[in-house]
């Protein structure tokens, strides 16, 4: 209950807010507030084992059964000017997850298994952050930025045999550099590479951060961006005891994000994506739609 007051407290902020804006590289203008909530579900029936193979089965079974795992996500992300330089930066979820094994691969005697499921929600990774302007030219600009995120939500919470922890119950510590660069007059958009490195404090491996974006404009009311972003373990996670044929603290994931926008006035926009995950190691293989409103003001 805690938990959901502080979900409505940043709804009602965000709904305080609004316009489409481009984010990435760039920092907020001094007393502007950016903000993006969004709705998302995510469904995988396949994993990554540690070869980067994309396997039909359960990770988590020595049976190889076949399963279901759905998540649905509410989040919020925030960027308030501190300065025209300066910008800090807030993001939390609201998650609800289920996990399926599927019997219908598996039989005991003449008899077909029982499917055995998990389910857990709740408040999940809540994230701080200062991203800050190092240089702007006419068309670009490059920044660096640090961020937290911590477990603290569901850190201490009871995690039963039929519940599923809602993160890594850590907090992480990352650096990352951004290069915005609008391509204006010669396309209508603008592309962002980006580059980080985080700091796991518990045992998953450290981890290499990337992303590249473009957006373009179609006209004054509609936009669209795709954007490819990964993360890459550098081996030192702890050793993993399952009997499983990949270790979960050291996962890789690449993913290709596709949104169309519009702008339903200066200030609210309104957002549809779409997200595969093409390539990783130890980790679930799906795909997510999301739904989200935008917001610039103040």
């Amino acid at each position: 209950m805690r938990y959901n007051r502080i979900f409505l407290l940043a709804l009602a902020l965000t709904l305080l807010t609004a316009s489409q804006v481009r984010a990435g590289a760039w920092t907020m203008p001094r007393g502007k507030l950016y903000a993006r909530l969004a709705y998302s579900q995510y469904d995988a029936d396949r994993f990554f084992d540690l070869n980067g193979n994309s396997q039909p089965y359960s990770p988590g079974d020595g049976k190889k059964r076949d399963f279901e795992y759905k998540e649905k996500k509410k989040s919020i992300y925030l960027e308030y000017g501190v300065w025209d330089r300066l910008t800090m930066i807030t993001a939390l979820d609201y998650k609800e997850c289920h996990f399926t094994y599927l019997a219908n691969s598996v039989r005991v005697g003449p008899q077909v298994g029982v499917d055995k499921a998990a389910y857990s929600s709740g408040l999940a990774d809540v994230q701080f952050g200062l991203k800050y302007q190092v240089w702007s030219w006419e068309k670009g600009v490059l920044s660096v930025q640090g961020l937290m995120k911590t477990g603290e939500a569901y850190d201490h919470r009871h995690t039963g045999p039929l519940d599923i922890q809602l993160g890594d119950a850590q907090d992480d510590y990352e650096f990352r550099l951004l290069y915005g660069q609008s391509l204006y007059p010669t396309i209508p958009g603008y592309c962002n590479l980006e580059a980080g490195y985080r700091v796991r404090s518990q045992a998953p491996s450290d981890e290499f951060r990337y992303l590249a974006e473009f957006g373009l404009d179609f006209g004054p009311h509609a936009y669209a961006r795709a954007k490819f972003s990964g993360t890459m373990n550098t081996g030192d996670g702890d050793a993993y005891s399952g009997q499983v044929d990949a270790n979960g603290n050291e996962i890789d994931l690449g993913t290709l994000e596709v949104v169309m926008g519009i702008k339903v006035s200066e200030r609210w926009g309104a957002e549809l994506g779409y997200t595969d995950d093409v390539f990783g190691e130890s980790t679930t293989n799906g795909s997510t739609w999301t739904a989200a409103l935008t917001f610039y003001g103040l």
